[in-house]
């Protein structure tokens, strides 16, 4: 569905998409709030709050609304992912004494942890859609999973790949990826090896054969390049889940959920 695309049809908000409801929604507390804050003649309000930061820093060359600004804009540094939080200048200025300002005042801290809801909430927003997208998706990979018996660590390892997909943290799904897929072989093949060693005792004793071998050793491939290398490079998520399920199903079970059907195998012979 196109952004902003108004339907005609519905009762009430279920005429408009969800993310277009829960934007206005999101608005309309965000000037409500706006509003309260800068009552002047109340304790906490957010001329207040500035005059105080300039007080408390007056040896700095900063104005008032910038001082303030650091305290948001570093917050928000923490959660997203295009910022670089460790080189900005937010943080130095932290690092100068505001952080402890920041947690002694009671008034400041509930502002900006408020202002870090709306934050929040505007990004749940725009992921919406694509996180559906990607729930439904998945649904051949939790399907198998589901009719697997798995150790309890190898379903929190999917689980968390489930869960870092959907919102897109692809990088992080395939690191999870590979942990999942090394709890598998190590359970059936035994501890003590690396992840490369383990798949290569896994062909030797029969538990995979070459192809599966094959897609192992390419999901531990991709792991590797993104711990040792660039934390940022993503290669086809999704396929790489449905390749460690595929790994995974057939360590555990003996089944391969890719493998042709036995009447065609026996037909092409």
């Amino acid at each position: 569905m196109e952004r902003g695309f108004k339907h005609n049809w519905g009762q009430g908000t279920y005429k408009y998409p969800l993310g277009d409801s829960l934007k206005i929604a999101i608005n309309q507390w965000k000037d409500n709030r706006q509003e309260s804050w800068a009552k002047s003649g109340i304790p906490g309000n957010i001329k207040n709050i500035i005059e105080n930061l300039e007080e408390t820093f007056g040896g700095r060359p900063l104005k008032k609304k910038e001082v303030f600004k650091i305290v948001e804009e570093f917050a928000e540094a923490v959660i997203a992912t295009n910022k670089n939080l460790v080189n900005s200048r937010n943080l130095t200025e932290f690092e100068r004494g505001l952080i402890n300002y920041f947690y002694e005042e009671t008034d400041l801290f509930r502002y900006t942890e408020e202002h870090l809801e709306v934050y929040l909430a505007e990004n749940a927003i725009e992921k919406i859609e694509k996180a559906t997208r990607r729930l439904m998706s998945l649904e051949w990979e939790l399907y198998t999973i589901k009719n697997l018996h798995l150790i309890p660590a190898v379903t929190d390892f999917l689980q968390l790949v489930t869960r870092s997909y959907i919102w897109g943290f692809d990088t992080e799904c395939t690191i999870l990826c590979r942990s999942a897929m090394e709890q598998a072989i190590e359970n059936r093949v035994g501890s003590g090896y690396r992840l490369v060693d383990l798949i290569n005792v896994a062909k030797k004793k029969g538990v995979i054969n070459n192809d599966i071998a094959d897609i192992a050793h390419k999901i531990r491939e991709k792991a590797n390049k993104i711990l040792h290398r660039d934390p940022n490079v993503t290669e086809d998520a999704l396929g790489t889940i449905k390749e460690t399920v595929r790994v995974i199903s057939v360590v555990t079970g003996g089944h391969d959920p890719f493998a042709p059907p036995s009447w065609l195998l026996n037909e092409r012979s």
